[in-house]
């Protein structure tokens, strides 16, 4: 039983991330920059940033 609420409590972690990641890189995408990104998801420039970098960097 405490495995399996490990697990659960891992996998919310990280869907709750890649929530945050779409919506940031759905930001940047609409805006077409990071600051008015980051406005509109209410977070700081380099957070948004280091959000969708890793997703840029890959793309290429």
């Amino acid at each position: 039983m405490k495995l399996w609420c490990f697990v659960a409590r891992h996998d919310r972690r990280a869907r709750s991330v890649a929530l945050r990641r779409l919506k940031s890189f759905c930001a940047v995408a609409e805006t077409g920059s990071f600051t008015a990104a980051a406005q509109k998801v209410r977070n700081v420039r380099s957070s948004v940033t280091v959000r969708i970098q890793p997703a840029i960097v890959r793309a290429l």
